[in-house]
Parts: structure tokens; C-alpha cells; sequence
């Protein structure tokens, strides 16, 4: 089974080393900085169940923002990340998923990462802050590092779980 999952957000927040970290289970601080956009397709196997995500990471540049609705209008789960060390980044990833949601043909769930909380001593940005900001939206809510991998893999598996969850009962995504 393959589903679609968007990965959306400002520049530089750490998107492609989020799904790097999960894929490889490696850090890379030389990281090419995504150009329009790139599809990745992981396997995840969950309680012996395998999901086929095909991801598509999104570059946070304003300049491709024209291509992002062709690609999560039929989304089931949408994916926005922002820098925990910076506050426009909140922002602008609430921005972004705001278009998206409102213009999708299907209602999906929505996870708010909050990345990079390995910087803690530069952080703009408190885990109630951005929890306060998803339960407002009714988004999925949590904190990642893909540098230290902190709750990277149960990102990527909740992800999973939820969908198929959502087949089994025949319902749309709850969060």
C-alpha cells in the first residue's frame, strides 16, 4: 500500500535531515539545501503491517510555493516543520499549512515538528508553545532532533500507525 505524505515548511528547518535520519539513521551537517521539490519513498513496517510512504520534501523557498497545491491537494497526512530557535518559522509553517488544509480534496492529518532541539540554548520557540499551537488546529504535535534522532522514528512510525488505523475502521485521519 502506498500513500502520499507532504513535507511542508520554511527554509532551512531541518525537513530533509528529518527523513535522512529516519531512512539512514545519519546526520549530515552538509546537507544540500532542497531545490523545488524531491520524492523520497520509504518501506515502514508497523505490528507486521508494511506502509509505502512516498514523501514529497517540499523546499521552503517562497519562489516554489507555486508547486506545493498539485502535490497535497490528495494528501492524506501533511507534515509542517519549524526551527525550535526561531519564531518566524512557527509562523510561516502555520502559514503554509493553513493553504494547504484549505485547499485539499481530502481531510488530512496534520503533525507540527517542532525540529532542532538539540539547540537547546538558542531556543525561541517552548514546547508549549508550539503543542498550544497544533491543539488549536487539531494537529499532531511533537518535538524532533534529527541530529540527536530524538523521536524521529516515532514520527515516521505514528505516521504509519495512524493510517492504517484510519483504513482499518474506515475512517478519515483523527488526531
Amino acid at each position: 500500500m502506498s500513500k502520499n505524505r507532504r513535507s511542508l515548511s520554511a527554509a532551512k528547518v531541518g525537513k530533509t535531515s528529518l527523513i535522512a535520519r529516519f531512512q539512514k539513521d545519519q546526520f549530515d551537517v552538509s546537507v544540500l539545501e532542497t531545490v523545488a521539490m524531491d520524492l523520497i519513498i520509504l518501506n515502514i513496517s508497523l505490528s507486521e503491517q508494511a506502509l509505502r510512504l512516498a514523501i514529497c520534501d517540499c523546499s521552503g523557498k517562497d519562489r516554489y510555493w507555486y508547486l506545493v497545491p498539485q502535490f497535497t491537494r490528495d494528501a492524506p497526512v501533511i507534515v509542517a516543520v519549524y526551527d525550535v530557535t526561531s519564531e518566524k518559522s512557527l509562523d510561516e509553517a502555520l502559514r503554509m499549512i493553513k493553504g494547504q488544509v484549505e485547499q485539499a480534496k481530502v481531510k488530512s492529518m496534520v503533525f507540527l515538528v517542532g525540529n532542532k532541539t538539540d539547540q537547546e540554548g538558542g531556543r525561541k520557540v517552548s514546547a508549549p508553545a508550539g503543542e498550544e499551537a497544533a491543539k488549536a488546529r487539531g494537529y499532531v504535535f511533537v518535538e524532533t532532533s534529527a541530529m540527536t534522532g530524538e523521536n524521529v522514528r516515532w514520527l515516521f512510525e505514528e505516521i504509519t500507525r495512524r493510517h492504517l488505523e484510519s483504513e482499518k475502521g474506515g475512517k478519515s485521519f483523527e488526531t
